[in-house]
């Protein structure tokens, strides 16, 4: 087996091994330098477990158990041997998995050489901790103790070859499916000092981001347990900020360990203000060339701290002008955006709009038809947001974003679900400022009056009915239950209007509203909490939630935030509506304005729609 023996003669190398050999690279018949000749004969090693599995692993598999002794101290070649025996067992952990009783060698061998102290046996070191990395999968769970505290032995090193070794190994410990929380945290504060150690000692930068990496890793793991290190990494933060100045690829790992720290003070969060702000200027100037890498790791970190504030915080909110300055320079930033203009909203209430509000809705109003489907529907949620919180305010700011929104919806050439969504703002409107949406039908009429030089009644005609044709057609569109109650809400206020084009579909109207009666309040489940807590608008297609993070996502859950969003839910309008009782009264109102004409309308319905509709009167009462 020629290559079975070229991997015996690959564990035979003995000290030659770290000459710099003219070792061709694979594929370019070019030699290797003195760095790269171990990585080749890594590469050359797995190859030959692979092409060879019937020889090759059960061979090398029987290598780290035949050398004698635990340690080999003053003889280098004997000791490079066994190094080369342990490296090439953890290149090839893969081809191995089947031969080497994996269990018995990291008890009788390489625990014992992760923590020796002795100069001699450093290169055996490095590789004991790169086999426990590599061999991660066959842990088992009453090893995690010793097999945690060998590795962050190891992470203390004076040597910095074995540090980064145990890096490694440690952040293959800690990614592993079975990490066990509560057996590391007796060895979780020598690491977090073994880490800093690292990070203000080196220069590096590759050594720097891979303990970053490692250090936010452990973070997210170890979640609200990572608790009473978070003063310690709160000041090792800055000193890593100013050393990494023009390093981008550092500075962004502060910022994701920021985050992350964030998410778990949670209320607390605060604390973090004086490193956090400053950083977020920095991040988010679009308009300055210093590190624009950063600015869209900075927008999800305001975005982290503004769901977690337990308050509003002035030098927190007073960023907005560098969020408008980022959405400028392109559309890439349109989603962390428009949820950081949610979040602002939520947070910084009347006096955020009264302050920034027309520069907000300049904003909004600008990106209405100039942005694809998924703008688009990213754009609604913050629409209805406004217009729910300010019902008085919102309507004139916004007028400008409603009459493109509007527009858009009826012009024909938007996808369903743009259309479906997009008429749950219009709902809004109607529902909670009658006022500003007589408002809307009358500017835009006037504005299509001015276009084709038909009377305003005319225009303000055509554009009802136009409306009230859309929903009807696009209402089975409209998914979401509480979607379909607030849509269904709206088109009974519509035919109150005093225009006469929307009789022209009363029974497709009343046939939509006596369906959702039926789906969400005929069970008598009308006021289930589940309800009001539903989305009310479609999440573009496509978007599975896993964009931003780990950190991102646990800041979803954030108490400050969800305490906001549950007051907003317990005022509701929707909830005080019962669609049959509304029904009622829209009818009610609908023919005194229009007598006959409504009557007519609605007994085109059908017998069928006609006693359904019976039936919701009398819910009613």
């Amino acid at each position: 087996m020629r290559l079975a023996a070229g991997a015996a003669w690959a564990l035979e190398w003995g000290q030659d091994a770290l000459l710099p050999w003219p070792w061709p690279a694979v594929g370019t018949g070019q030699p290797l330098g003195e760095l790269e000749y171990r990585d080749a004969l890594a590469a050359e090693v797995v190859r030959f477990l692979h092409d060879a599995s019937a020889a090759c692993p059960p061979a090398l598999a029987a290598r780290p158990e035949e050398i004698p002794g635990p340690r080999v101290a003053g003889v280098p070649a004997a000791l490079l041997l066994k190094e080369a025996a342990y490296s090439a067992a953890a290149v090839g952990a893969y081809e191995l998995h089947d031969f080497l009783d994996y269990s018995s060698w990291l008890r009788g061998a390489l625990l014992q050489e992760l923590v020796s102290q002795a100069p001699s046996a450093r290169p055996l070191r490095r590789a004991a901790a790169r086999a426990v990395g590599q061999w991660v999968a066959r842990l088992e769970p009453a090893d995690r103790p010793a097999a945690y505290a060998a590795a962050a032995s190891a992470a203390a090193d004076p040597d910095a070859c074995v540090r980064l070794a145990a890096v490694a190994a440690l952040r293959a410990l800690v990614d592993d499916f079975g990490f066990d929380v509560a057996t590391f945290m007796g060895c979780a504060a020598g690491v977090m000092e073994a880490l800093a150690a690292m990070l203000v000692d080196s220069d590096e930068l590759d050594t720097q981001t891979q303990v970053f990496s490692l250090l936010n890793l452990i973070i997210e793991r170890l979640g609200p347990d990572v608790r009473p290190f978070c003063d310690g990494i709160l000041q090792l933060l800055p000193r890593v900020w100013q050393a990494a100045e023009g390093q981008s690829l550092l500075r962004i790992q502060v910022l994701a360990a920021l985050q992350l720290l964030i998410n778990v003070l949670g209320p607390d969060s605060p604390a973090a203000y004086p490193l956090l702000v400053p950083l977020l200027q920095h991040s988010l100037d679009a308009g300055s060339s210093r590190e624009p890498e950063l600015l869209e790791d900075g927008l999800l970190l305001w975005l982290v701290a503004l769901r977690n504030a337990p308050a509003p915080h002035a030098p927190l909110i007073q960023l907005f002008p560098l969020l408008l300055q980022a959405m400028a320079c392109s559309t890439e930033y349109i989603r962390a955006g428009l949820q950081i203009v949610s979040s602002l909203v939520l947070l910084g209430g009347a006096p955020f709009l009264q302050q920034h509000g027309p520069a907000l809705a300049a904003m909004l109003a600008g990106y209405i038809g100039t942005v694809n489907e998924r703008g688009t529907l990213l754009l609604l949620p913050p629409l209805d947001l406004l217009l729910s919180l300010f019902p008085s305010e919102a309507p004139a700011l916004l007028a400008p974003a409603l009459r493109r929104l509007l527009a858009l919806l009826l012009g024909g050439g938007e996808p369903p679900g743009v259309v479906a969504n997009g008429l749950g703002v219009v709902a809004r409107l109607l529902l909670q400022s009658p006022d500003g949406f007589r408002q809307l039908l009358f500017s835009a009429a006037a504005d299509a009056a001015g276009s084709d030089g038909a009377a305003p009644a005319d225009g303000l005609e055509r554009l009802v009915g136009a409306l009230a044709g859309t929903w009807a057609e696009r209402f089975d569109s409209i998914g979401l239950p509480l979607a379909r109650k607030l849509s269904a809400l709206a088109l009974c206020a519509l035919l109150a209007l005093p225009t006469k084009a929307q009789l022209a579909h009363a029974a497709a109207i009343v046939g939509h509203v006596t369906a959702v009666w039926h789906e969400v309040e005929a069970t008598g489940d009308a006021e289930a909490d589940g309800l009001y807590c539903s989305p009310l608008y479609d999440a573009p297609r496509g978007d599975d939630g896993g964009w931003g993070g780990e950190s991102l996502a646990l800041s979803e859950e954030a108490a400050g935030e969800a305490q906001r969003r549950a007051a907003m839910s317990e005022a509701e309008p929707l909830r005080r509506l019962r669609i049959s009782a509304f029904l009622r009264d829209q009818l009610a109102a609908a023919s005194a304005i229009h007598g006959a004409d409504l009557q007519a309308a609605v007994a085109g319905a059908g017998e069928g729609l006609g006693q359904q509709l019976q039936a919701v009167l009398t819910a009613a009462g």
